[in-house]
């Protein structure tokens, strides 16, 4: 389906995870979001 309009996960660039979107680092691969 489509992605809500507001929504409260975001995608991780290196591993395609959902994170939540207020993450400063990915819960799977520990990337830290700039």
């Amino acid at each position: 389906g489509e992605a809500p309009a507001d929504p409260t996960t975001k995608k991780c660039p290196e591993c395609l995870s959902e994170v939540p979107i207020a993450a400063k680092r990915c819960a799977f691969c520990t990337v830290a979001f700039s």
